[in-house]
């Protein structure tokens, strides 16, 4: 397969290899500039642009992604992020005393805190299901978390992919058995948007949020939550402010409890719908070729890496979206000020090079993950492989 370089749509620094998209995403030029021009128009007219126009740039934004995720609309609000999804969820959920929750060792560091402050201030127990790296098929992860469940479990926290590891997860099997038990599931699907098909209808999760600002390029802090209409009215967001349950129907209160977080840059959220449409027509193939694109490129990256730097094998190509993680058979060593590993440290300070090296929770064994998104290409992989080489050596 022939990997077009999509980089001249975006503002990457001259010299400098991005392998690490995952975290943190990247805007297309052509998006900031509009993001640009809202964040003008917010300041010149800022009482029109709140009261006035910001509404209907949402509301068209909003159904926008609703149609690519195939969501309901009434039951879909955007949000900061999916961190904050997950802790306006676990706010959310009407535990009692002894109540359980079944989560993975894999689910995301802010995640495990949220979950650790709902167990001291809920009486909530939470069974950590441990998921091996690599997972070599569903059928294991599915029974392994099923075997946690109980008649006294609440909830099943669950990720759609891996941050750490870079496994799909199978959320379709957990849903459907979980919701046959009565048992609600959330699904944080940080990384799916964009990088996997997704389809919220299909899936009917109690709970489900993705962030955009990733695998969709959308501008930081977009992101978006997804709601049961059966929980509307219990659904307490992170910010309770001036809206907060107003309205006369449970979707009503639901989506003015939401929209609204006080004031702040509102732009990120408008900018969505914009970006599924503006790389929609840019890449040939539209966002079917994206997905396709991207996901071969993380195999192509991963084959590269693990043949130059002789690695062992990563979970199975089926299970692997458009990040993908490695063991690199060595203890971690993190810089003190910083908290980071050294060698990622020295990735990018000495070759220019940003890769995620971090440690394979709880353990100090250092794996390397690495993104393919439109502005990577094969060379940038090689270039990885050789520095880390250097390094090792």
């Amino acid at each position: 397969m022939t990997f077009r370089d999509y980089s001249d749509l975006f503002m990457i620094e001259k010299g400098f290899t991005g392998l690490n998209h995952g975290s943190y995403g990247a805007v297309p030029k052509a998006i900031m500039e509009y993001q640009y021009s809202l964040m003008n128009r917010m300041e010149s007219l800022t009482t029109r642009f709140f009261t006035r126009e910001l509404p209907h740039l949402l509301e068209e934004s909003l159904e926008t992604l609703c149609n690519f995720i195939n969501s309901p609309y009434e039951s879909t609000v955007f949000i900061k992020n999916a961190t904050t999804a997950a802790n306006a969820v676990l706010k959310s959920v009407n535990f009692a005393n002894n109540d359980e929750v079944v989560t993975t060792n894999l689910i995301y560091a802010s995640c495990r805190k949220a979950l650790d402050h709902i167990t001291s201030q809920k009486g909530v127990k939470v069974h950590k299901v441990e998921i091996p790296f690599p997972a070599n098929d569903n059928t294991t992860i599915f029974n392994k978390v099923m075997e946690k469940v109980n008649e006294r479990t609440k909830l099943i926290f669950i990720d759609h992919i891996t941050s750490e590891t870079a496994t799909i997860m199978p959320v379709e099997m957990i849903i459907e058995a979980a919701s046959k038990r009565g048992i609600e599931v959330f699904v944080d699907g940080a990384h799916a948007p964009g990088m996997i098909p997704l389809d919220i209808s299909k899936l009917k999760p109690d709970y489900y949020t993705g962030n955009c600002h990733k695998w969709l390029y959308t501008p930081k802090g977009s992101a978006f939550l997804y709601v049961n209409p059966q929980k509307f009215d219990q659904m307490v967001p992170t910010v309770i402010s001036n809206h907060y349950n107003d309205g006369k129907t449970p979707a009503q209160r639901f989506r003015n409890s939401f929209d609204w977080s006080a004031t702040m840059d509102y732009s990120g959220y408008a900018c969505v719908g914009k970006t599924i449409e503006y790389l929609e027509k840019e890449v040939e193939g539209g966002w079917k070729e994206i997905r396709k694109r991207n996901h071969a490129l993380a195999l192509k990256g991963r084959d590269i890496l693990t043949d130059m730097l002789n690695l062992s094998p990563t979970v199975p190509d089926q299970m692997t979206g458009s990040i993908v993680t490695m063991k690199l058979g060595s203890k971690s060593l993190k810089d003190p000020k910083t908290g980071l590993d050294i060698v990622q440290i020295e990735l990018l300070d000495k070759y220019k090079i940003e890769a995620l090296i971090t440690t394979l929770y709880p353990t100090d064994e250092r794996i390397i993950r690495i993104s393919a998104a439109l502005y990577n290409n094969e060379e940038g992989y090689v270039k990885l492989g050789k520095a880390l080489k250097e390094i090792v050596e």
